[in-house]
């Protein structure tokens, strides 16, 4: 078959502490990653169509063509195994672009992974190394199951696959934040070892479907800053905590934020809750997930 469309996902990070940072400018983190099922991206894979490598993407705010992170991941796949590449990607977007969800590396990680079960040519490891060549995360969503991830992001320790399904309301305020913009407002004084006691917590927490306290173990230290920054994330945690969202956090970098629910039912009552309450704010957009 020479064209095959895959799905790919994003992420929230249930926690995330930044325990310091390497001479190469990079932070190292501790930081719980999640899959989020109910909002992806599709892409087109044609292997027999373009000359070269060709990126499309349908969505005029996304650059097309070899800055994309698509266009990367198959470059260095193809520079890697020695194949000729006569590939062509057409990126259908629906995950907010500089958001903290990870939608770029979760494209870049679906194209590497398709590349390699078309040919095969790279074992699991290396194709992790490659992956972690292209973004900290990238190695994450070649198998986006419940991980803890220390390092830069790319140490991965998975998490037991089954778990009592946790009920999130993500909101994305309709403009980006850049990752430099959060990580450049840290206070290096403040940097410290990871915390192995609230990750035992958490982890206990969230493998037994213990909604309050997963709530209560939430934590990002990039938070600080988007709050401070950005009012409308403010008001927006607000309303979600006094529709029943038992916690606020934001995701990765922001400045999407992500309410934890108890049940589907309060789900549904915080994501209307917003929507009342905000309406069309600017391109305000209300996702109901599952991770």
């Amino acid at each position: 078959m020479s064209e095959v469309n895959i799905r790919t996902g994003c992420k929230i990070n249930l926690y995330l502490q930044v325990t310091g940072r390497r001479s190469d400018g990079y932070h190292t983190l501790s930081t719980l990653f999640l899959p989020v099922s109910g909002l992806f991206d599709t892409i087109t894979c044609d292997f027999d169509s373009a000359p070269g490598i060709e990126m499309i993407s349908l969505d005029p705010a996304v650059p097309s063509g070899k800055d994309n992170l698509i266009s990367r991941a198959a470059a260095s796949y193809a520079e890697r195994t020695g194949v000729s590449p006569s590939w062509r990607f057409v990126l259908d977007k629906k995950i907010p672009v500089a958001a903290g969800l990870g939608g770029g590396s979760s494209n870049a990680a679906g194209v590497l992974r398709v590349l390699n079960e078309k040919y095969g040519l790279l074992s699991q490891a290396e194709l992790s190394a490659l992956a972690a060549k292209l973004g900290a995360d990238v190695p994450f969503f070649l198998d986006p199951v419940p991980a803890w991830a220390e390092g830069i992001g790319d140490e991965l320790v998975p998490l037991e696959r089954d778990h009592v399904p946790l009920h999130i309301v993500l909101v994305n305020p309709g403009f980006p934040v850049g990752v430099r913009w959060s990580y450049g407002k840290l206070d290096p004084q403040s940097f410290t070892s990871a915390d192995q006691e609230a990750k035992a917590a958490l982890t206990e927490a969230f493998v037994s479907g213990d909604v309050p306290a997963i709530a209560k173990s939430c934590r990002n230290d990039l938070g600080d800053a988007l709050w401070k920054k950005f009012p409308l994330l403010y008001l927006l945690r607000g309303a979600m905590l006094s529709a029943g969202a038992e916690a606020v956090q934001v995701s990765g970098s922001g400045p999407t934020i992500f309410a934890v629910c108890r049940s589907l039912e309060l789900q549904r009552k915080v994501a209307d809750a917003v929507r009342t309450d905000f309406g069309i704010h600017s391109g305000l957009r209300v996702f109901e997930c599952v991770v």
